[in-house]
């Protein structure tokens, strides 16, 4: 009963059962998700000895696919745009609740300073896979606070590459903080260079002669092979899946595909 096919039909049937239950009641159904990922986790047993690496592998891609639609959903014009929102409000929020979060677990909980760091930081980002669907179901997203909403998850998920880095440069005595830093500006740099130049040639041949072949299936495979071979290539570069997804949504974004890709 541990094959990876059965418990992906045993969750998609809890879920699916729930929401239908809860929608009847007008609850969220990202209630309904929370609910069958603790039934699942109770029955298969996840918290115990077993180590389904597949399956983490599975919620990871799903954090992948919704950064490529904010991707999608941010391209250079409008990132150009909100950048007062994004920098302005995502710095307050993060700063003023990581500096709470740490007095309290400092002084109220006696942690030491490195672990009520990093409790702080973590507790101070917020889960885009919970908030970022919400705003689009109930169309909050284009309203003022949707938009600044949504400016603060993207500052959170661009914080959390130098707050990995923080972390693994506290967990471990033998690296200088220069040979860290050193290390993530020039795979950050790479990623970046080869993304915006090469990487946005490729992004825009496949997608140019997969939609002249008029075969649906065909563009819809160009797309996920430009989510995937972004998110292994960020992967390889020391940063996260989802870094990589949301650059290539950017970078289609400024192209004419981009309606279809989003709608697809």
């Amino acid at each position: 009963m541990d094959s990876i096919l059965v418990i992906i039909a045993i969750s998609l049937t809890i879920a699916s059962i729930i929401n239908i239950v809860l929608t009847k009641f007008s609850v969220s159904h990202i209630i309904g998700y929370i609910i069958t990922g603790t039934v699942v986790s109770t029955l298969f047993d996840f918290n115990g000895s077993k180590n389904l690496h597949s399956l983490e592998l599975i919620g990871e891609f799903g954090i992948v696919f919704l950064m490529f639609t904010i991707g999608l959903e941010m391209s250079f014009s409008k990132l150009d745009k909100m950048k007062k929102l994004i920098f302005y409000n995502g710095f307050m929020q993060m700063t003023f609740s990581a500096l709470i979060i740490f007095i309290i677990a400092f002084y109220a909980f006696t942690l030491d300073a490195v672990s009520s760091l990093i409790i702080a930081l973590s507790f101070s980002l917020s889960s885009t896979a919970i908030v970022l669907p919400y705003l689009k179901k109930s169309k909050d997203i284009v309203t003022p606070y949707g938009e600044r909403s949504v400016a603060i998850l993207v500052f959170q998920d661009l914080a959390v590459i130098p707050i990995l880095l923080l972390m693994s440069f506290l967990s471990n005595n033998e690296l200088s903080l220069t040979d860290v830093l050193f290390k993530t500006l020039l795979y950050a740099s790479g990623i970046i260079i080869f993304m915006f130049t090469l990487g946005k040639k490729i992004i825009a041949w496949l997608l140019h002669f997969s939609s002249k072949a008029r075969m649906e299936e065909l563009f819809l495979s160009s797309v996920f092979t430009i989510v995937l071979g972004a998110s292994l290539f960020a992967h390889e570069m020391g940063f996260t899946y989802s870094l990589g997804a949301f650059i290539a949504g950017m970078i289609i974004a400024e192209t004419k595909f981009h309606i279809k890709v989003e709608s697809d």
